[in-house]
């Protein structure tokens, strides 16, 4: 049985970190590896920063329009409509084939 905990989250990751046998770094520590002081980026160095790795977002993902629209033929519910269409063809059910088709 899971015991829910009502720790904050960074109260949550120290001891998340802590169980799994690793110390928590300081914050003297984290600014020696990412190169900053407690205070914050100067205006030089965050200009520096923003040029060398750009915005810090995700990268848009562009989907072509025609695998988008495709995509809408693939699964489980498009599959029974398009064997009930088939299906209508076989025993010559013309007006259903119709209907099934349109929609």
């Amino acid at each position: 049985m899971a015991v829910k905990s009502n720790s904050s989250p960074p109260a949550a990751a120290a001891a998340a970190s802590a169980q799994a046998g690793r110390p928590e770094p300081g914050i003297e520590e984290l600014c020696r590896t990412l190169k900053a002081s407690p205070g914050g980026l100067t205006q030089a160095e965050a200009q520096s920063r923003l040029s060398r790795y750009g915005f810090n977002e995700p990268p848009e993902e562009k989907a072509n329009p025609v695998l988008k629209f495709l995509s809408y033929f693939w699964g489980p519910i498009p599959w029974m409509i398009e064997v009930a269409a088939i299906l209508s063809v076989v025993v010559h059910h013309w007006e259903d084939f119709y209907i099934i088709s349109a929609f």
